[in-house]
């Protein structure tokens, strides 16, 4: 299992160190990606083990080939993710 290393979190963002190898996102569910291990984290460091509580909210800033490694940009709430974006489009 893959662990993660993150850079830095607050309420709005959380960033991360992407390994070669693992996808930013995927559908299958036999490998993990990085979206579903920021999930997992975000609803362990929340305290959310109720089953049929909804699961955290993580927008995809950007993505990297999954045979990159970098670092990824999350926003974890959507003012956040609408600013980043709009960063995003006008370069800073």
């Amino acid at each position: 299992m893959a662990t993660l290393n993150i850079l830095y979190e607050d309420p709005h963002i959380l960033v991360c160190v992407k390994p070669h190898g693992i996808a930013t996102q995927s559908k299958s569910i036999r490998y993990p990606d990085m979206v579903s291990l920021i999930k997992n984290h975000l609803a362990k460091s929340s305290g959310s083990r109720n089953p049929g509580s909804a699961e955290p909210y993580l927008a995809v800033i950007h993505r990297l080939d999954q045979p990159v490694a970098g670092i990824l940009v999350f926003a974890k709430t959507p003012a956040a993710a609408k600013d980043l974006n709009k960063q995003l489009q006008n370069q800073g």
